[in-house]
């Protein structure tokens, strides 16, 4: 029989065509399934990889060393440097594989369709260079662990994308990536332990729509840095921490996430976790007290449509806000969300809009006042309030001619007892100036025909008089037409803003 070589087809769509076969499929030593081969065949299978790496590292004629479907019995590709590219496509380690203080310089680093088997996967102190290093479809079953250690990360596309990660434990610590796009889209983490630990992602573009299934995941004191970093529609079914970990790209989002599981997010006073903008809307919540913010700050954080009764807010804080005018009067500003800010100053405000942030509100406001915290209870029965002003039909009835526009003003929607007592101050003080120049005269003396033109302090004292509604103020003064009916509109305004004085003084420092 004519022995035709090795069938198994290769990266550049020829057979393998070794004839140093030893199957009766005509696999070479290469292809061969090698578990429970004999330790004689398996040393000779090393010599050969040995031999091949050499040759074809130096041989300049090789564009690419190809390592399509090989089996690897345990493998220690130590101190291996890589000049050309790689194909590792379909490959399998059967056992315990390494490759410490390897490093990977050609233009593409291909392992796609890997299956790691043993009990170890090691990657420690590698580097990747080049435009693309594929890590898609791999399957990363080692029994005990996976590990990148102080791995680089530099190739300008590096793509995980529907890779299983299923050891007992995966981890990647001190590892530094530096790379145009980094994916993991559609990547599936399970096994008991996911640990990302003082991990540098200095990627353009992160995208991590993933499902983490592990029973622990563990995200400490991590760096996200770049253009994006994308954990949209992942999936977080067990306990997932964020601990020290910073948020650091121009944007960062997790809207749609599935949280199945306990998901925390905690800083600390150098490390707000979110420092930069970031969204986390219409997440879907499973259960409720699932999601933790702990020292967190939410000044560029969109939250829109997540239900917010479903989370913890602890030590967390929110985007400041100026209510009115240029930011006038002063004591104006309150706690917001920062969806507000965005969708007013971008004029997408819309009645649909203005709903989904007015229940976001609704629930913030209910969640403090069961834990208590009346004064972000206030801040947040504001915003629900201004998305409904928000909500009319053009910006006069918005502004100034509506009901709900003139509660806003006169005392903040009952909250800004300040704004109450700053209208007093103006009908008591700043109206008298009208008098004198509308016809208020005054007696002199009294019961006499003799009248003079007020002057200020006479118009303070017949203000007073009207307001309090005094019966003798006839006596006194000779009001005009326009003069008295001014005094009149005073008189029934003025009640109206003591009680709103009264009912905000009384919400704000209640219990």
């Amino acid at each position: 029989m004519v022995n035709n070589g090795c069938p198994i087809i290769m990266a550049n769509g020829k057979p393998c065509g070794s004839l140093n076969t030893f199957s009766p499929s005509g696999q070479c030593i290469f292809h061969i399934n090698k578990k429970g081969e004999s330790n004689e065949l398996q040393h000779h299978f090393k010599e050969m990889l040995f031999a091949k790496i050499q040759k074809e590292n130096s041989d300049d004629t090789v564009k690419e060393i190809d390592f399509t479907e090989y089996r690897f019995p345990a493998y220690e590709f130590s101190n291996i440097t890589f000049n050309k590219s790689v194909n590792f496509h379909k490959a399998i380690f059967q056992g315990y594989v390494s490759f410490k203080k390897c490093h990977f310089l050609g233009e593409t680093n291909t392992f796609r369709g890997v299956r790691f088997e043993g009990n170890e996967t090691i990657f420690d102190n590698v580097t990747f260079m080049g435009n693309d290093t594929g890590w898609g479809g791999v399957f990363f079953g080692s029994k005990e662990k996976t590990r990148f250690q102080d791995v680089h990360f530099e190739s300008k596309q590096i793509a995980f994308d529907k890779s299983i990660f299923e050891s007992k434990s995966t981890k990647f610590l001190l590892c530094e990536f530096k790379n145009k796009w980094l994916a993991f889209d559609g990547a599936l983490f399970k096994g008991e332990y996911l640990i990302f630990k003082d991990v540098k992602l200095n990627c353009e573009t992160l995208t991590f729509p993933s499902d983490f299934q592990s029973n622990y995941t563990h995200f400490n004191n991590c760096l996200l840095e770049g253009k994006l970093a994308s954990f949209s529609q992942a999936t977080f079914s067990k306990e997932t921490v964020f601990v020290s970990t910073q948020f650091n790209s121009n944007e960062t989002t997790f809207d749609n996430c599935r949280i199945k599981g306990e998901i925390e997010f905690q800083g600390n006073d150098g490390n707000l976790v979110f420092n930069s903008k970031a969204t986390l809307r219409y997440l879907k919540i499973e259960t409720i007290g699932s999601i933790i913010f702990r020292h967190v700050s939410f000044d560029q954080v969109e939250l829109r449509g997540t239900d917010l009764r479903k989370i913890q807010f602890m030590d967390v804080y929110w985007y400041v806000k100026k209510n009115f005018v240029f930011g006038f009067p002063p004591w104006s500003k309150r706690k917001a969300l920062y969806d507000e800010t965005v969708l007013v100053a971008e004029n997408k405000i819309n009645r649909e809009q203005a709903e989904i942030i007015k229940h976001a509100y609704r629930q913030l406001k209910q969640s403090h006042e069961d834990n208590r915290d009346y004064t972000r209870s206030n801040d947040f029965y504001f915003g629900e309030m201004e998305m409904r002003r928000l909500r009319k039909p053009n910006a006069i009835q918005r502004n100034i001619f509506s009901w709900i526009a003139l509660y806003r003003w006169i005392s903040g929607y009952g909250q800004i007892w300040q704004n109450s007592l700053f209208f007093i101050a103006v009908c008591l003080l700043v109206l008298p100036l009208l008098f004198p120049v509308t016809g208020l005269l005054y007696i002199y003396p009294l019961g006499t025909p003799q009248e003079y033109n007020a002057d200020y302090w006479h118009a303070l004292q017949y203000n007073f008089l009207t307001v309090t509604f005094q019966k003798d103020i006839n006596d006194l003064y000779h009001p005009s037409a326009f003069t008295r009916n001014l005094a009149i509109i005073e008189s029934l305004l003025m009640p109206v803003l003591v009680t709103l004085f009264i009912l905000a003084l009384r919400r704000r420092f209640k219990r």
